[in-house]
């Protein structure tokens, strides 16, 4: 069977550990989207260090859109980039006039640059005997990326969840339900992962201001940043539960820690968004009950294999009613489906496929 390695933050090189540290620093500001290309340097740097020391076959990395930026950086070898949202069709910086015309232009340049050195990079890798492909979560995204990466030959992939049963405190230390000191009867709700430009995090912000019994946290590199600046601009009514924040990065062990200690996941879309979420499969590694904004992919999954509930997307009061008549746990027979198709075996399978690395047999 072949053997995985997470690469967590802390085993980076103190180089790509202090480039990661100053790109987070840039989350929430207006460097936002150069603090995103830097993490992705240092992601690929230390990738490529522990991929030689390890002698890996093939390297995995999940990004939200620097599939090009990765590919620019990534060396030789076998290289598979998961891009978990498509590519925008056009640069819309804001502003206008002159000023937003300079953008735009910038903006082109760049992209430019990093298609131009991706397609160097591969055109290297493949004579070494390597090759980068990109895996996109639906067909439509696909084929954004088949029209802005024709050369990485992108597939269709799950994400997959991280194992095929949820981690328990007794066999798993990581697993240990973080204490956030709730009162008696108070439950936790589960908002994870970075904003991006598809997420509609304030409904659940505003939602969860009306559901006394419930404390919401908020997590995910940019997302207590984020929070702070709507509820500066939004101020909570007198009484309001406020959202517990957990700021910068979220290593595994308190990623883990967070869903074992959730009763809850909540996931919120903008309307008509077809692609994947790693958030919904955390859930379902976890077990958690799942309350998932309508007319989107993930609320497609919740329905089929009875994971939760949908509300209206963008209507608060919507989601209240959801969390209010939700059971305490998903449909045990369509999350043990669930697990079976998405879980990391049959992806990794998959995986292997598509790097063209011999994989073990199903069920192995």
């Amino acid at each position: 069977d072949p053997a995985f390695a997470p690469l967590d933050v802390r085993t980076y090189g103190w180089s790509a550990r202090s480039l990661d540290a100053v790109a987070h620093r840039m989350f929430g500001t207006r460097l936002g989207l150069v603090g995103r290309h830097l993490q992705t340097l240092a992601l690929v740097a230390a990738a490529r260090v522990t991929a030689r020391r390890v002698g890996a076959d093939g390297i995995v990395v999940v990004t939200l859109s620097e599939a090009l930026t990765t590919a620019a950086l990534a060396g030789p070898g076998r290289w598979l980039v998961h891009a978990t949202i498509p590519p925008e069709r056009t640069p819309s910086p804001s502003g206008a006039g002159r000023a937003r015309r300079a953008r735009r232009m910038l903006r082109t340049a760049a992209e430019g640059i990093l298609a131009a050195a991706a397609r160097r990079g591969e055109s290297r890798r493949r004579r070494a005997g390597g090759c980068l492909r990109i895996a996109a979560l639906t067909e439509a995204s696909r084929q954004a990326w088949a029209v802005r990466a024709p050369w990485a030959a992108p597939v269709v992939l799950p994400i997959g969840v991280i194992a095929p049963v949820p981690p328990t405190p007794a066999d798993d230390p990581a697993a240990v339900p973080v204490d956030l000191g709730l009162a008696p009867g108070v439950r936790m709700a589960l908002g994870f992962g970075a904003p991006h430009r598809a997420k509609d995090p304030v409904t659940v912000w505003r939602a969860f201001r009306d559901l006394p019994d419930w404390r919401l946290v908020v997590a995910g590199q940019g997302a207590a940043e984020a929070y702070r600046a709507w509820a500066a601009a939004e101020p909570a009514p007198p009484g309001a539960p406020a959202a517990i924040l957990v700021d910068g990065y979220v290593d595994e062990a308190t990623k883990q820690g967070l869903h074992a200690a959730a009763a809850l996941a909540v996931l919120s879309f903008k309307a008509d968004w077809w692609e994947d979420s790693g958030t919904l499969a955390d859930a379902v590694d976890h077990g958690l009950p799942v309350v998932c904004s309508d007319r989107s992919a993930p609320a497609a999954e919740v329905v089929r294999f009875g994971l939760g509930a949908v509300f209206r997307a963008g209507d608060p009061d919507a989601l209240v009613t959801a969390v209010r008549d939700l059971g305490a746990a998903p449909d045990p027979a369509g999350l043990r489906r669930a697990r079976a198709e998405l879980s990391v075996g049959v992806v990794a399978r998959r995986w292997l496929e598509v790097l063209g690395l011999e994989g073990p047999a199903p069920g192995a």
